[in-house]
């Protein structure tokens, strides 16, 4: 029989068994309902959202991998995080109202995403409202800080005070002895001085506590959402001719022109609305705008000369400064832009986090996946140590939290499964459910509508609906007429270089090639596509979708193979080897600050 001490000893041993059991099994994380219970596992995280299984079905918030080489246990499924998966800290963002930066909200449930947070965590601006000459907040980008935007916004028809006989004594209320004479002039004012972010005297300024309680603090790392590959153009008059491509990233910049020689190379920094390259030869101010299009992000940024003042406004920078336009793309799975002349600025960032989690070496989806390190992919690149000193890291990075790098924040979407499902579209219907109705689509090529089977999918319509749009209509879209587009090429194995696309006020669109040849199409649209015919006779069928930025329009372009149905989308066009996708820009209506014609003449 055994001795009690033994069979307490026993016990002991197979509760610590059981409780490391349920440390290593991954199942195991969907037991956690609460972000802080689940992130005290090893490999398990939290996710923002339940996720998404590769079978289509849900699951819960917290979900961990286990390596490649251990077994998985029993009913395992791999699975996808839409949106926030972390294993650091339960946290949600604030705009700190001090700082004006994004911080953790603490508790789990509290505060925004990290994106969200940082779209509308900027330092408040105002402008004077002339109505009743008071300063009122308005958006980011536009008018001034509050004490700056006070001391200019005064009624000129106001009555001026009084001034004081001299030497009169002050106000019967004002401190100090009776009948002793004011100051005998005006105290100095003090204004900011943006590129030491010091207080200097000079005229209409402040007074000189006012002026340092509200000069901009120098941040001397880049805006998250700014980093990134770009490629793009400079736009403002007299601009260079050509694809320039920039690198940016957490603490460095370098852009080159279209003969890949270094335009410039520095670091960004920011304060307040402003954004500034800092370079050997001094301090580049300027202003920048960020917005996002189907297949990349488009980053607007003017910038004045080196030491002299940012830009007041981008129309004006047009004229005077330096304007770039430049494309990045969203998601890496389906878009990637490969920056030779800038690679080993990449590469010598990744070697180094490469130090701190095994997995940051990993370019790719496909070859994160298949890391024995417990990878798995962000459609971002993720935060490490989000609570703490928060750090940019790679798109690849382990869900073990042992490893030197395994606090993460992945503010998008995060997958240990198969790269195609990385962001889901949503959970699928009932799979025997059926439509409501017959739908159609326009085969662009035919100009028929077709029967699918399938509701939902791009471009379908009930059958009077297609019918009625799938018409061939000669000429050209009212937004295209009488107007020049410079391009880039951007989907899967894309060509560098700028593209030139003229069209007239008819049905005629000239298109200048790479090597400077030109191609003339004789334009129609049918239905949602804009068809063109060249020489060949077999219509080409395109998507198309206008936009626009601070100094431009954009057009997402997508071609579909000549004498073939249309893209089905944008998405199906980057990735498609029989298909093209280009960003165009142009110069927006009545805007006499922008000229493309040179372009043409290239």
């Amino acid at each position: 029989m055994s001795s009690p001490s033994l069979v307490s000893l026993t016990a002991v041993f197979l509760v610590a068994l059981f409780c490391v059991a349920v440390a290593q099994n991954e199942n195991a994380c969907a037991q956690y309902s609460s972000c802080s219970e689940c992130i005290e596992i090893k490999n398990c995280g939290w996710c923002g959202q339940p996720v998404i299984y590769e079978d289509g079905s849900t699951g819960p918030h917290c979900a961990g991998k286990p390596p490649i080489g251990v077994d998985p246990p029993k009913g395992f499924k791999k699975w996808t995080c839409p949106v926030d998966y972390q294993n650091d800290a339960c946290l949600g963002y604030v705009c700190s109202e001090d700082t004006f930066t994004c911080e953790s909200a603490g508790s789990a449930g509290g505060g925004v995403p990290l994106e969200d947070c940082k779209k509308q965590c900027f330092p408040p601006t105002y402008e004077c409202d002339e109505s009743d000459y008071t300063c009122k907040q308005t958006e980011p980008g536009h008018g001034t800080d509050k004490p700056n935007c006070e001391a200019n916004c005064v009624d000129p028809n106001a009555p001026e005070p009084s001034p004081a006989p001299s030497g009169s004594p002050g106000p019967s209320a004002s401190p100090g002895p009776s009948g002793s004479p004011g100051p005998s002039s005006d105290p100095d004012t003090y204004v900011c001085d943006m590129v030491t972010g010091e207080c200097v005297i000079g005229d209409e300024g402040l007074p000189k506590l006012d002026c340092i309680e509200s000069c901009g603090k120098v941040t001397n790392s880049t805006p998250t959402h700014l980093i990134g590959d770009y490629r793009g153009f400079m736009v403002q008059n007299g601009y260079i001719v050509g694809e320039f491509q920039a690198a940016i990233q957490e603490d460095s910049i370098k852009i080159v022109d279209p003969n890949k020689s270094p335009y410039i190379e520095g670091f960004v920094s920011s304060v307040d609305t402003e954004v500034w390259i800092n370079t050997s030869s001094g301090v580049r101010r300027g202003i920048a705008a960020f917005a996002e299009l189907p297949q990349v992000g488009v980053l607007t940024w003017a910038l004045g000369s080196t030491g002299g003042k940012a830009p007041s406004d981008f129309n004006t920078a047009m004229n005077n400064d330096t304007v770039f336009v430049l494309a990045r793309c969203l998601n890496p799975q389906i878009c990637q832009f490969d920056l030779s002349a800038l690679a080993m600025a990449s590469l010598a960032k990744r070697s180094s986090l490469q130090k701190e989690d095994p997995c940051a070496v990993n370019m790719d989806c496909p070859t994160c996946l298949s890391d024995p390190n417990a990878c798995g992919f962000c459609s971002e690149n993720v935060i490490y140590d989000p609570s703490g000193a928060a750090r940019e890291g790679a798109q690849c990075a382990s869900v073990n939290t042992t490893v030197a790098g395994g606090s993460i924040l992945c503010p998008g979407a995060f997958s240990i499964e198969d790269c195609s499902a990385q962001q889901p579209s949503g959970s699928p219907g009932p799979s025997g459910s059926p439509s409501v109705e017959d739908v159609y689509r326009c085969d662009s090529a035919t100009a028929t509508c077709e029967l699918v089977h399938e509701d939902g999918e791009p471009g379908t319509l009930p059958k009077d609906a297609c019918e009625a749009q799938c018409v061939v209509n000669e000429g050209t879209p009212a937004p295209l007429k009488n107007t020049i587009w410079r391009g880039i090429q951007i989907n899967d194995g894309y060509k560098e270089g700028e593209w030139v696309a003229q069209f007239d006020d008819d049905s005629l669109l000239t298109i200048t090639d790479l090597m400077g040849n030109l191609q003339e199409y004789k334009i129609s649209t049918v239905g949602r596509f804009v068809r063109l015919t060249g020489s060949s006779g077999d219509p080409i069928s395109t998507l198309w979708q206008v936009g626009q930025t601070p100094v431009v329009k954009t057009l997402l372009w997508a071609w579909g193979e000549p004498g073939k149905e249309g893209p089905s989308d944008f998405t199906a066009a980057m990735v498609n080897d029989n298909q093209l996708e280009y960003f165009f820009i142009s110069c927006l209506d009545g805007q006499d600050s922008c000229d493309f014609t040179p372009s043409l003449k290239n």
